[in-house]
């Protein structure tokens, strides 16, 4: 068959398929319109629904069927596109190095955990100003203990400042000895928010009402400083288990980058109780 042939049944064929495309969907609109009209009878759904399945099932016979005429192979078509796409677009290198991958796996989490944060405070803060009767943290809560939390919390952020600093240095007892102490840092904090708790339990602070107020206050007291309280207990069980990945490994520069992302979680804990502190306890 010549080119000129080939060529008029393509466009036959395209054609066709042009006057189906805006053909089909006509009736099938009207039959739509016949199921939804108040004057239709309710009986013959199924005979309306088939009205309506018809055109396009007429429409996808003659596709088919001109499919078959021409010969039209679906996988060979996409097995071609597919290679050239891939001969037109170079490959390109990534910027990130294996090393660098981990950080932005951490990064992208306390981007999202930074969001969860922020939505509870938000929430806090317009429960606070909307509420006539929102009794006064700092007389219902105190700060003394709460102080010497944050200042425990701070001081294991200097701790994990420094086990980085000595296995840069290739010292990894010295690291495995203050990373101990960053973990005992959290272990203790959560240990004293444990004993707040109870006591303010004790004084008459539930999750569903207290003696001084609105009952939202212990509601998102318990859920703000809980929700925290987990990620310093989840961060104190990352911190055991990179001592113990310090240790397997042969060389002090193995383990940096594991660290350092262990660092990167430490330091956004610590940033968010200062937030919590700041928010919920002296404002």
């Amino acid at each position: 068959m010549s080119r000129a042939g080939s060529l008029a049944r393509v466009l036959a064929r395209a054609s066709a398929a042009t006057l189906l495309a805006l053909v089909v969907p006509r009736p099938a609109a009207a039959c739509t319109w016949c199921v939804a009209s108040a004057f239709g009878d309710r009986s013959f759904n199924w005979p309306y629904l088939s009205l309506i399945l018809a055109p396009f099932m007429v429409g996808a016979a003659i596709v088919i069927v001109l499919a078959r005429s021409a010969r039209f192979d679906p996988r060979a078509f996409v097995t071609r596109l597919s290679a050239s796409v891939n001969s037109a677009v170079e490959p390109a290198e990534s910027p990130l190095t294996p090393e660098s991958w981990g950080k932005l796996g951490m990064w992208i989490f306390l981007a999202g955990d930074a969001v969860g944060f922020g939505v509870l405070l938000a929430s806090y803060g317009g429960m606070r100003v909307t509420s006539a009767d929102w009794p006064s943290p700092y007389d219902v809560l105190g700060i003394n203990l709460t102080a010497a939390m944050t200042f425990l919390l701070i001081c294991s952020s200097v701790t994990m400042v420094k086990a980085l600093e000595w296995l840069g240095k290739g010292d990894r007892t010295k690291c495995r000895i203050f990373l101990f102490l960053t973990a005992l840092g959290g272990a203790i904090f959560v240990s004293l928010q444990a004993y707040e708790w109870s006591k303010l339990i004790h004084e008459g602070l539930h999750i569903n009402g207290n003696p001084w107020g609105a009952s939202l206050f212990g509601t998102s007291f318990f859920l703000v400083t809980g929700f925290h309280g987990l990620h310093v207990t989840g961060g104190v069980i990352y911190l055991l288990s990179i001592i113990r990945y310090v240790t397997n490994r042969r060389e002090p520069q193995a383990s940096y980058n594991a660290v350092e992302i262990t660092g990167l979680y430490w330091h956004f804990v610590d940033l968010v109780w200062i937030m919590v502190f700041t928010f919920m306890y002296l404002i």
